[in-house]
């Protein structure tokens, strides 16, 4: 079952990251639209199926989106962004894999029970470390602000999990829909994202 669901994901992710990169190379003016696009999926699933707080994850949503489409259209750096999607990425599989494979001391049991401090540890580890290789490569970023910006984004992205397990425990449903095999919906799939991207207007500071 965990490797059934590891593969799920995994297939999803390089779909997503298929889309995304061909909007990043090739059309990078309309980022923009396919943010749009799955944020408008993510409200019509709390829509749907969300009956606690509504009003305050629609104005989460709504302050999320703000943020992202105006970095996207005022402050866009293309060297930052493919380095905050592949951080949250990186760090969103190798916890879900380490918690799977590992996980046995649970870090918010009432909230979100598959949450596990080995999950979390391991994503931590292995995130910073395929970060530190990717930079060595492409040698864009100082190391102190590099660790710096990949540890504020891990942090959202574990919060923003969280923030999203609460609410759905609320609610009493397990997957925000069924829309995305192996993942519930794209709530599911993009709370991580949906709170750190509040560091994308600070990137000029940090890194």
């Amino acid at each position: 079952m965990v490797y059934n669901q590891l593969f799920l994901r995994i297939i999803f992710s390089i779909i997503f990251l298929i889309l995304f990169f061909t909007f990043y190379f090739f059309y990078p003016k309309y980022l923009v639209l396919l943010v749009l696009f799955i944020y408008l999926l993510i409200f019509y699933e709390v829509f749907k199926n969300f009956i606690f707080y509504n009003l305050l994850i629609y104005l989460y949503l709504i302050f999320s989106l703000s943020v992202i489409c105006l970095y996207l259209i005022y402050l866009y750096n293309e060297s930052v962004f493919l380095l905050f999607i592949i951080i949250v990425l990186l760090f969103d599989t190798f916890s879900y894999l380490f918690g799977k494979l590992f996980g046995s001391h649970k870090i918010l049991p009432f909230i979100s029970p598959n949450k596990t401090l080995e999950g979390l540890i391991g994503g931590i580890i292995t995130t910073t470390v395929f970060i530190f290789f990717f930079n060595y490569y492409f040698n864009e970023f100082l190391f102190l602000s590099l660790i710096f910006f990949n540890f504020l984004v891990i942090i959202f992205s574990f919060l923003g999990d969280v923030l999203q397990s609460f609410i759905k425990r609320k609610s009493n449903i397990k997957d925000s829909s069924n829309l995305l095999p192996g993942h519930g919906g794209f709530f599911d799939r993009m709370d991580s994202y949906i709170l750190s991207v509040f560091i994308l207007p600070f990137h000029s500071l940090i890194l």
